[in-house]
């Protein structure tokens, strides 16, 4: 799942039916591939919505994401972390 929604958020003009059929292969029933899908859009809509209007997030908040992301060991983690504030 974390390999499908970092390919649709980095390249999403290169997702294949291949990517959707390997979701698949991990078990998902047909609507857990869905909220899957659904989700990594709704994250990466709201996150340019943000962008584009200069939200920033709370010092505190970004202390607890970025704390909670560095729990997260090895190199397929890499790209969910932030600097801290």
């Amino acid at each position: 799942m974390v390999a499908y929604a970092r390919k649709l958020t980095r390249e999403p003009a290169t997702m294949t039916e291949d990517d959707l059929n390997a979701l698949r292969a991990t078990g998902l029933a047909e609507e857990e591939v869905l909220a899957v899908v659904l989700i990594a859009c709704l994250f990466n809509f709201m996150t340019r919505v943000a962008d584009g209007l200069g939200v920033d997030i709370e010092p505190q908040k970004a202390r607890q994401v970025a704390a909670w992301l560095e729990q997260r060991d090895g190199s397929d983690w890499g790209f969910l972390r932030i600097e801290p504030c």
